[in-house]
């Protein structure tokens, strides 16, 4: 069994940090925006009451906006610390007069806005929240809906172009629903992190009708996750973007999103998109899911019919080290994937346990199951295990393009209509074990070449494992002709790995995959698969009544890993969260400088 994690005895620092925080909730104030002048319901515009409202606030009140509709004619500022809460989506209803700019813009660090709805009543809005230089916030159960006008968003973070200094960073929008956002504009879009907006969380958000797509980062906004959102009408007047992080959004986490069209993932690295689900029964979209990038991960997902292609690997930029497992594709109307190498090509990845199925026939296209085409560039390196290519209206795979070093083996390439596998282009194949049968053509290309051995890829872990445990993979893979040059993991939660050993702790109990793929240094690879059962932590020791602040007896570098929850975003916690979150900055900045790593 794992060893628990010891208990920390708090220091008196951090316990005067707590009487800090709970003192800045019992002496925060509410304000009403009514007490200062807003009517509900009436013909009046309510922005200088609203503003009044929040000038006679300081960082940790609560400027509150009661039941009713509440005219706004133009944008309304947000200080630092501010929480400006409303009644709930369905009650309080703040609506736009104004003639252009940004609805609510938040002009400070640590800003809650959440339980209330910006209406902008069709006319044009830049933005229904925009924020810039800060950091901190919590965005949650708003609705933004109505925004007419050219390139019009529902929440917008961004720093400085193209310096990418000044971001919006470490901050949450959950909850929210967006939409009808500037549906004539080929700009119009949902939620957009851009210029070093780093670090934000979007979570469980509803975006419904745009001109161009639903969430967005761009430009060197890294860290970014996206769990767990549903976006439907995405691209009404342009291009159909479900999700996008394109321009060096490294290390991005896409999770278990229901989309109508396009998960993109261009130029942004060591990135996961895991249990996405990309379907749309009314109407067709260019793409499922397309990868640009290196070292990434994309498993589970499902793209179910309206896209012309499933997956897509393309474009100038060098493409390698990608792992696809358990995807399936079904129904589209040109390919089921297609890798088309262009400028630097496409190079090493791992197919394992992919079906791709019942791609139609079209006035354009011919239904080809998996597709390898070229731009002037080549593929090398590619592995097949384990794949279903089946029930498509052409070939099953089809190596229209140039291709070399392939290796194929244990995949199902059945009832396809015309050939199941075309003929071979390269001089490198090793193809054994596979079915091909009930196809317009069964045959099979001829093993040949390859003098180079595949490596074995192999690693050890925990079997077991309770939540927030920190484990370690050990990678233990080999290649008796040569070296590892190069190792991709999937760990089942959290972004792909590059590491020869990394560690994790696991958020949420369950049981998790973990799959590592070692290339050789010629570009022949390996895949080594475990499973780890993570378990519930034990319930917590109870935290001690913090006692009347004393002058500190003891370092107070001496006892360290005390950690405060503030409670969830997606909630409002209660807690004067503005200040109580720059209370708590402050405090870890001066108590912890030795917490442990995994904090």
């Amino acid at each position: 069994m794992p060893t628990p994690s010891p208990i920390r005895r708090p220091t008196r620092l951090a316990l005067l940090c707590l009487s800090l925080a709970f003192a800045a909730q019992a002496s925060a104030a509410t304000i009403d925006i009514r007490s200062h002048g807003a009517v509900p319901d009436d013909a009046t515009d309510d922005a200088a009451a609203i503003r009044r409202a929040i000038a006679a606030a300081t960082a940790g009140d609560a400027v509150t906006i009661p039941a009713g509709r509440f005219l706004v004619s133009g944008a309304i500022g947000i200080p630092a610390g501010i929480r400006f809460l409303g009644a709930g989506q369905a009650a309080s209803r703040l609506v736009w007069t104004g003639g252009g700019g940004d609805f609510l813009t938040i002009q400070g660090n640590a800003v809650e806005i959440a339980a209330l709805t910006l209406d902008g009543a069709g006319r044009a809005v830049n933005t229904g929240i925009f924020a810039y230089s800060s950091r901190g916030h919590s965005i949650h159960h708003v609705t933004i809906q109505d925004i007419a006008g050219d390139g019009g968003l529902g929440i917008r973070f961004t720093g400085d172009a193209p310096s990418a200094a000044n971001g919006v960073t470490d901050s949450t929008i959950a909850d929210c629903t967006i939409r009808n956002i500037a549906l004539a504009s080929e700009w119009g879009g949902g939620i957009r992190m851009s210029w070093g907006s780093s670090r934000n969380r979007v979570l469980r958000n509803i975006v419904d009708g745009t001109g161009r797509g639903g969430i967005f980062g761009n430009d060197d906004s890294t860290d970014l996750v996206v769990i767990g959102n549903t976006v439907t009408r995405s691209g009404l007047a342009s291009t159909r973007l479900g999700i996008e992080l394109w321009g060096r959004c490294h290390r991005g986490l896409i999770e278990d999103n229901r989309i109508d069209h396009w998960l993109s993932l261009d130029s942004s690295d060591f990135s996961a998109l895991r249990r996405n689900t990309v379907a749309d029964p009314t109407g067709w979209g260019f793409l499922g899911l397309e990868v640009i990038a290196q070292d990434v991960v994309v498993v589970d997902n499902l793209v179910d019919g309206g896209q012309d292609i499933g997956i897509s690997i393309s474009n100038h930029a060098a493409n390698k080290h990608m792992f696809f497992g358990s995807n399936t594709v079904r129904g589209m109307r040109a390919f089921g994937a297609q890798m088309y190498a262009e400028g630097d090509g496409i190079s090493r990845l791992y197919f394992y346990k992919n079906r791709i199925l019942d791609t139609q026939v079209t006035a354009m296209y011919t239904g080809r199951g998996f597709l390898f085409n070229s731009g002037g560039a080549k593929t090398t390196s590619v592995v097949f295990e384990a794949n279903e290519f089946s029930g498509n209206r052409d070939h099953g795979i089809d190596w229209l393009g140039d291709a070399d070093q392939v290796t194929a083996f244990g995949n199902r390439i059945t009832n396809n209509t015309a050939v199941g596998v075309t003929g071979y282009p390269g001089v490198d194949l090793d193809w054994h074990d596979n079915v091909v049968s009930g196809n317009g053509d069964n045959g099979q290309p001829t093993p040949r070449g390859y003098a180079n051995r595949a490596p074995v890829a192999s690693f050890t872990c925990p079997a077991t494992a309770t939540v927030g445990q920190t484990i370690t993979c050990t990678g233990m893979s080999t290649d008796t002709d040569g070296s590892i040059s190069h190792v991709l993991w999937d760990l089942g939660a959290g972004i792909a790995r590059i590491e020869t050993s990394p560690a994790i702790a696991y958020q949420a109990a369950g049981t998790y995959r973990i799959t590592l793929i070692a290339w050789d240094d010629r570009g022949r690879a390996a895949r080594a698969e475990r499973s780890i059962v993570v378990g519930s932590a034990p319930p917590p020791t109870p935290t001690p009544t913090p006692e009347s602040p004393k002058a500190p007896s003891e370092d107070p570098d001496s006892a360290t890993d005390v950690a405060a929850d503030t409670g969830s975003p997606s909630t409002g916690c209660g807690l004067g969260a503005g200040l109580v979150a720059l209370i708590a900055l402050a405090c870890a900045r001066g108590g912890n400088r030795r917490a442990s790593a995994d904090q």
